[in-house]
This record gives C-alpha cells, sequence and structure tokens, in this order.
C-alpha cells in the first residue's frame, strides 16, 4: 500500500534536512519510497504538491541552482534556518502541554502524545497533579479517518455512501465536535455544500479522480459554510458580545459589527469590538464561547452570560 500523503511530505522533509547538500530529483526519486512507485508524471505532481504544503507549512524549503548537473537545480532545507532554538516552559505551560497530551487517546496518535510527553519529563517538566478528571477526552475512532484527511491535504475528491446515497464530494475541512468527526464539502450528487459524519459513511471512504482536482473555495467560504451547517439549531436569539479585534474569526463571520451596547456593568477594553451574532441552543453556544477564553466578554443576554460562567465554573470543580 503506498504510504500515506502526510507520512511522505514527512519523509520528504526529513530527507532533505539530513542531506549534506541540494538534492536532485534523481535523488529524491531514489531515497524515498513514495515517490518509486510513480511515473515520471505523477512524480512531478507529486513533488510540487508536497513542496508547497512544506513552504505553506513555514518549512523553509529552497530551489538552488546546480549548475554542474543535467537538471540544473536542487532542493535543500537548510537546518539552521528550521530548528527551533531552546524552549523552556513555566510549570503552568508545562501542566497545559501535558493535557494535551493526555487528552489524545485514539490509537492513532496517542503513542506520539506519550512519546512527546516522556521526553518533557526528562527535560525536567513536572506532571501536573490535576485529577484526570478535568482532562477531556478527545477520540478519532472513524476508520476513514485518515484516507479523508491524506484527500484534504491532496485537494482530491471522496466517493462513499451515506445514508444508503452514493456520493462524490470535494473535501473542504474536517470538523471534530462531541467525540466525533464530520467532513465539510460540496456534495457533486446534491449540488451543495453538505456535512458527513464520518461515522456514519457505510462504504468507503475511496478516493475519486486525480490530486488537485478539488480545490477548496476561499477559507472564508469555508469558515462560513462550517459554521452554519455544523449547528444543528436554528437561530431564534441574537447575543452581544464583545470580541477580541482580529481573533475569533469563526464566531465573528456569523454576526455583524454594531457601534453601541446594552447597558451592563463592564467597560469594553480599547482592544475589544462590538458583535451582534445568532445563536439557537443556549448550552451549546455558551460552551462555544466558554472555549473562547478572554477573547470573548458575553454583553447580552443574561442567561447566556450565566450559562457561560456555569460552564467555566464547571471545568474547574
Amino acid at each position: 500500500m503506498a504510504p500515506r500523503a502526510s507520512e511522505r511530505i514527512l519523509n520528504l522533509a526529513m530527507y532533505l534536512l539530513s542531506a549534506p547538500g541540494p538534492r536532485l530529483h534523481s535523488d529524491i526519486r531514489e531515497n524515498l519510497e513514495a515517490y518509486q512507485q510513480m511515473n515520471d508524471g505523477a512524480y512531478l505532481r507529486a513533488f510540487e504538491r508536497d513542496k508547497r504544503l512544506l513552504r505553506e507549512l513555514g518549512v523553509p524549503l529552497r530551489t538552488v541552482e546546480v549548475p554542474e548537473t543535467d537538471a540544473g537545480v536542487g532542493y535543500v532545507i537548510d537546518a539552521g534556518d528550521f530548528e527551533l532554538p531552546p524552549v523552556e516552559f513555566d510549570a503552568e505551560e508545562a501542566m497545559l502541554i501535558e493535557l494535551a497530551a493526555r487528552m489524545w487517546r485514539a490509537e492513532s496518535v496517542g503513542a506520539e502524545a506519550v512519546g512527546g510527553l516522556m521526553k518533557l519529563q526528562a527535560a525536567g517538566a513536572r506532571p501536573t497533579d490535576r485529577p484526570d478528571a478535568f482532562v477531556p477526552r478527545l477520540t478519532l475512532p472513524e476508520p476513514g479517518f485518515d484516507i479523508v484527511w491524506d484527500a484534504l491535504l491532496e485537494s482530491r475528491r471522496l466517493g462513499f455512501t451515506y445514508r444508503g446515497i452514493d456520493r462524490v464530494v470535494q473535501p473542504w475541512r474536517l470538523v471534530t465536535r462531541h467525540g466525533s468527526s464530520y467532513l465539510v464539502g460540496f456534495d457533486e450528487v446534491r449540488e451543495a455544500p453538505r456535512v458527513f459524519k464520518l461515522a456514519r459513511i457505510t462504504q468507503g471512504p475511496e478516493p475519486v479522480g486525480e490530486p488537485g482536482d478539488a480545490p477548496a473555495p476561499d477559507p472564508d467560504d469555508v469558515d462560513a459554510a462550517v459554521a452554519r451547517l455544523m449547528d444543528p439549531d436554528p437561530a431564534r436569539r441574537h447575543a452581544i458580545v464583545a470580541v477580541r479585534r482580529d481573533r475569533q474569526g469563526m464566531l465573528t463571520r456569523r454576526g455583524e459589527r454594531i457601534e453601541e451596547a446594552p447597558p451592563w456593568n463592564g467597560a469594553v477594553p480599547e482592544s475589544f469590538d462590538l458583535w451582534r451574532v445568532p445563536f439557537g441552543s443556549t448550552q451549546r453556544f455558551a460552551a462555544d464561547l466558554a472555549a473562547a477564553a478572554d477573547d470573548v466578554i458575553v454583553m447580552d443576554p443574561s442567561d447566556l452570560r450565566d450559562a457561560v460562567i456555569d460552564h467555566l465554573q464547571g471545568v474547574l470543580r
């Protein structure tokens, strides 16, 4: 079976980092198994995608001239530009990292999280004494998760059966809610954006067509579609919230900027803007606002503000 796209990209980065100098296309194909299985055209398309993704992730992959070769160019990642300086964590930061590692219980990522935690502890980080009840549980049990993730990386269409109907979907984003994973994308059968719970896919998913044939639309449009499709409750009320400027885009794209707020007993910080945001379920919206931490101040209605406070107090108990 061919390696996953994410594994291929990681192997490419590691190979270029460890190379003593620029690597040619012939070197890359000879040393990386994933590319050996491709013909010339498929290799060039895959390499260009992988190179672009690495650069988008911030990896300083450079194209350099190698005049003494037929190819004329090579590829290099300078370790000095890529490596981070020494990182130190205070007690609170170390605690948060451990909680994040402990929340990943899925078999596909658990080993990596535990390994990273062991390295931090070996370097002197002390484990938290918070009880396990404080740690949320995040699992990715759906068998098709890796296939969907690869399709997103490759901008590749997916085929699967959902609620008895064969679908072909252009994948836009994977979203996790309440321990379940959802695919948001454009359903070519329904000719409209749709959301699919991965656990309800009965056959597949399988890649369809060629990589690159399903580019996602503008990220702002995807954010708006995710917000609309993932909220099962119709918006029956509106909240007035102060949101830290240039933060919480998923929240602000659902609402509209306003200039005046209803009277309340607190001041709005200068770095915050006022927004009027529709919502349905008070408890669900309160949980979303609580997750935004100090980026959001709930001004109205009062029962929503109380629900956010109750949610935060419940986490601390």
